[in-house]
């Protein structure tokens, strides 16, 4: 299990409390639901083999989804999950931006969605774009280089999932900053 107290930022670019230990390996899932006040964040395959025992802890329960995951497994119980991490396994991999398209457009999922894994500066205005919440930064990132990536980029010609006018919409309804 992997102490997540690391720095977390949010979609504003503020630090967030992270009270959530995410459930990695093999060995740490017994005890993981075992320790019923912490609240665990675990993967799917453990969500979907132990949900009666996870669903008598006292602390809360929320899983997270590799790019190989299919977020559709979800949709019977999307409404109870208070977090959703989506795994980053690199750079490149842009698998958990589709992801999260999905979460937030087919599924209606309003909860928290985190980035964790190899989450890095240049990949944040895209996160936000498709819904991601809040960030956890890959090991070695510093946060406030992280922060930066929130502010690089303000104003998209193209709608997105956390606003899906086009900027020539948002223009007429007052909204959009110039590019003149």
């Amino acid at each position: 299990m992997r102490n997540n107290n690391e720095p977390t930022l949010n979609a504003s670019g503020e630090r967030i409390d992270n009270s959530w230990q995410i459930v990695r390996d093999v060995q740490a899932q017994g005890a993981a639901i075992d320790n019923a006040d912490q609240d665990i964040i675990v993967p799917l395959s453990l969500w979907q083999s132990s949900w009666q025992a996870l669903q008598s802890r006292r602390g809360r329960v929320g899983l997270w989804l590799s790019g190989d995951d299919d977020p559709l497994a979800l949709q019977p119980a999307i409404d109870t999950l208070p977090i959703i991490a989506v795994q980053f396994a690199a750079f490149n991999d842009g698998r958990g931006l589709s992801i999260a398209v999905l979460l937030r457009t087919r599924l209606n999922y309003s909860g928290d969605l985190r980035a964790i894994g190899d989450v890095r500066q240049d990949q944040l205005s895209y996160m936000r774009r498709c819904g991601f919440s809040s960030f956890t930064p890959a090991d070695g990132v510093d946060i406030d280089e992280l922060r930066h990536g929130l502010v690089v980029m303000t104003d998209y010609y193209q709608g997105s999932v956390t606003d899906p006018a086009p900027l020539f919409r948002r223009r007429a309804r007052g909204g959009g900053h110039s590019t003149s």
